[in-house]
């Protein structure tokens, strides 16, 4: 089972013409369950830049999704009216002390983590200030060291002194010593998806659990079979196919099919 609790049926996101999940728990159990892979297509916080590796959200062929609505196992919903609905929620009383709970415990976040920040840079700067004390005073020993030597040789000792080593001495004394503060980085994560608001589902008009309100391709008996026989199924646009079928998960088998419809059901 997943780590974290699944509430079924499982919430899909229609938005332009396409269908997202954004709840890793949704996501994992989806994956191990029921044969549903998906793609990711969001950037990651800590490298937008690349794009060889994606994170959420997570999408769904049009055939994935309808299965899952079909098996029962997730709704569609419509994600600008749920998101006009749940701003609209928000100017209600209940609406109002909801959003004023969840400003504080954003506040409260951000202070314990302003809070971490400020005790590892003391413990970086205490540190700091030790490295530097100890090597002053190793300096200072050295130093006297040093003057105790050129004082031997000023009265006379001069032959016990190597010249290469005087002047070594002398050199090293005339330095100014500075002590080198390191620069830690500090590793922070990001949230991969955010907390709703509100923790209710979403109103009857913005949801849909009818198979025949997603519009899916003419292949789309190929996939149902395949998905029917406990394959994994991907695009298969790069190879010229409706699908790559896998027999697992992809992560532990290589593809064993390209599959392709001709409109046989």
């Amino acid at each position: 089972d997943s780590p974290d609790p699944v509430s079924l049926p499982i919430p899909i996101s229609h938005l332009a013409h396409r269908y997202f999940l954004y709840s890793p728990p949704n996501i994992a159990y989806l994956r191990r369950h029921h044969n549903v892979c998906g793609v990711l297509i969001g950037s990651l916080p800590q490298v937008p830049s690349q794009n060889v590796f994606m994170g959420l959200p997570l999408e769904l062929m049009p055939e994935e999704a309808r299965v899952l609505v079909e098996r029962g196992v997730a709704y569609i919903v419509d994600d600008v009216a749920a998101h006009r609905e749940g701003l609209e929620k928000l100017k209600t009383a209940d609406g109002a002390e909801r959003r004023r709970e969840y400003m504080r415990l954003l506040r409260d976040v951000g202070r314990k983590d302003a809070e971490e920040v400020m005790r590892k840079k003391e413990e970086v700067r205490r540190g700091a200030l030790e490295r530097a004390a100890k090597k002053r005073a190793e300096q200072q020993k050295k130093n006297g060291e040093d003057v105790g030597a050129e004082q031997r040789v000023e009265g006379g000792d001069a032959q016990d002194v190597d010249d290469g080593t005087e002047l070594f001495s002398q050199r090293s004394g005339s330095v100014a010593s500075r002590p080198s503060i390191p620069t830690e980085s500090y590793n922070f994560i990001t949230p991969t998806s955010s907390s709703p608001l509100f923790d209710v589902p979403p109103s009857s008009e913005c949801a849909s659990t009818s198979p025949a309100a997603i519009p899916v391709p003419d292949s789309y008996p190929l996939f149902a079979h395949l998905h029917a026989n406990g394959y994994f199924l991907f695009p298969g646009m790069r190879f010229g196919c409706n699908y790559v079928a896998y027999p697992g998960d992809p992560l532990r088998f290589h593809s064993h099919f390209l599959s392709r419809g001709v409109k046989w059901n």
